[in-house]
């Protein structure tokens, strides 16, 4: 559940960061391998926004052997957004939320979100 009111989540970074990493990437992966949307759930991470929030907040890692640079169509994802909405700061900011989430060990081998978050915690 996302705390706060609509406007001061639908405006973050941190959560189109994580609209990315827990939607969209889950799409494309699911498109990718399977050639349809039908498993897409699969691709996807029971965590919610706030688990995503505060691990960023925490600063901590959570995977070390996850730990990487962002891939390559993170890093698309991000440009074509920034030259097609003209937000520059608001996608420089995304940009370096889902470089930290990487660097965090956040994203596993497979592109999902915080698998098995809980657990590390």
């Amino acid at each position: 559940m996302v705390t706060g009111t609509r406007d001061t989540w639908l405006n973050s970074p941190t959560y189109d960061a994580y609209i990315f990493l827990n939607v969209i990437r889950p799409l494309q992966k699911a498109i990718q391998t399977d050639g349809n949307l039908k498993n897409f759930s699969k691709y996807q991470s029971d965590t919610d926004y706030n688990e995503f929030k505060t691990a960023l907040e925490k600063n901590e890692i959570i995977h070390p052997e996850d730990i990487r640079t962002v891939d390559r169509d993170a890093k698309i994802h991000t440009r074509l957004n920034r030259s097609s909405s003209g937000k520059i700061s608001f996608y420089n900011a995304v940009d370096s939320i889902i470089d930290k989430a990487y660097r965090l060990g956040m994203i596993d081998k497979q592109g999902k979100l915080l698998q098995a978050y809980q657990s590390s915690i």
